[in-house]
């Protein structure tokens, strides 16, 4: 079962993701507007800088990534790249934050979901890195 709390909806596209967030009782879901691709071309598995920073923002209880089927209710190439796409989201190995004092990032986080998924990066044998302003 997925803990309470917003989530996050992802319409997933080669050039563009759409998004959608609930409210907390997830009674109403509301459009946040289309993320960018990095480039044409780009892996399905490459996650865009500007999706990583509202889930941070957001920190949804779950993140949905919609599947499409053909009519006929076959999955296609776009499916397997969505499946791609979902895949990076939940087994990201690295995340960086970017900008000001690391010390206020790191106490915001403390205690939240942000923070579970930044332990979840790290149990992973990944990497959570930063910039700072006095760097």
């Amino acid at each position: 079962m997925t803990p309470a709390g917003r989530l996050m909806a992802l319409d997933y596209g080669r050039r563009r993701i759409g998004v959608a967030v609930t409210d907390p009782t997830r009674t109403i879901a509301t459009p946040r507007g289309v993320i960018e691709r990095p480039r044409r071309g780009a892996p399905a598995s490459a996650l865009p800088h500007a999706l990583v920073a509202l889930v941070a923002e957001v920190e949804p209880a779950a993140i949905l990534v919609g599947i499409p089927f053909a009519m006929d209710g076959t999955a296609g190439a776009m499916a397997e790249e969505a499946r791609t796409f979902a895949r990076a989201l939940r087994e990201a190995t690295g995340v960086w934050l970017l900008g000001g004092r690391q010390f206020r990032l790191a106490e915001a986080y403390l205690g939240t979901r942000v923070h579970e998924e930044l332990m979840g990066v790290l149990d992973r044998g990944g990497v959570v890195g930063g910039t700072s302003a006095g760097a």
